[in-house]
């Protein structure tokens, strides 16, 4: 009994929440499903339903769950959250994942995809569509490019020789300072690159195709 899971489904259109119901019920073992139709009959049956997973419509008719979702998510910290919605991907799909939900699926979605993400839900990982993994990766890639365009001249010189294996008092030796003052800027490199680790740096500057002097 431990292994079952139990759902709640969160939609004002029956023939959703049917089409969910059905194919969970045809491609997963060991789930319950339960249905309601809108926030506040939602409020009701959450407490003493012992529900493990909730999927959620952002357009309701009786409230906005966009502006529920926060507290859903602090009165029921364990409870697995998927987000299937009409409303824009690109607008509102990585809010969704940064208040701490598992995913949100487009209603406009197929049913391969709609199985994948549930798949994924139900088994604990957080769902994200091609699209916004592609997006994400994007927007990752020119945040650490333009972290290596915050470093200072000297921080990059200092860098470009850590890099190629030197230690702190060599390096204070050959760019005539203090070590202290190697440390100082090793301090200030690590925290505008976000890791204190050289084999990722590394990497970093790899992909980018950062020549470091």
């Amino acid at each position: 009994m431990d292994n079952i899971k139990n759902i709640l489904i969160v939609e004002d259109h029956r023939i959703v929440s049917r089409g969910l119901q059905y194919l969970i019920s045809q491609n997963f073992l060991s789930c319950v499903v339960n249905e309601v139709v809108s926030l506040e009959k939602m409020q009701l049956i959450l407490p003493a339903g012992n529900f493990t997973h909730l999927i959620l419509d952002l357009t309701l008719g009786d409230y906005n769950a966009m502006e529920a979702l926060p507290g859903i998510i602090e009165q029921y910290p364990l409870l697995k959250i998927l987000i299937y919605s009409m409303a824009s991907e690109g607008v509102y799909a990585r809010k969704i994942l940064e208040a701490g939900t598992s995913g949100f699926l487009s209603k406009s979605a197929d049913e391969k995809e709609i199985l994948r993400a549930l798949e994924i839900f139900l088994t604990g990982g957080v769902y994200m569509s091609e699209t916004l993994k592609s997006i994400r990766y994007e927007e990752t890639q020119n945040i650490c490019y333009k972290a290596f365009l915050r470093l200072s001249v000297n921080e990059l010189r200092v860098l470009g020789l850590i890099l190629k294996g030197n230690k702190t008092k060599a390096i204070a030796v050959e760019l005539c300072v203090k070590p202290q003052t190697i440390a100082t800027y090793k301090t200030r490199i690590f925290n505008k690159l976000g890791t204190d680790n050289l084999f990722d740096i590394k990497k970093l500057a790899d992909l980018y195709n950062i020549h470091l002097m």
